[in-house]
């Protein structure tokens, strides 16, 4: 969430993982970079 609830966090919320840090790509980069994504996943998906 974009703020943290007064009662705080559901249970849970503490294991998750937490990022080493944002992958930030340039708006003129994204296309390329969704279509590299996506082949890779479908890849890692049928097999």
């Amino acid at each position: 969430p974009a703020v943290t609830p007064e009662a705080g966090l559901p249970t849970g919320f503490e294991t998750l993982i937490q990022p080493d840090g944002a992958l930030l790509i340039a708006p003129e980069d994204a296309p390329e970079a969704r279509a590299r994504a996506l082949e890779a996943w479908l890849a890692a998906f049928s097999g």
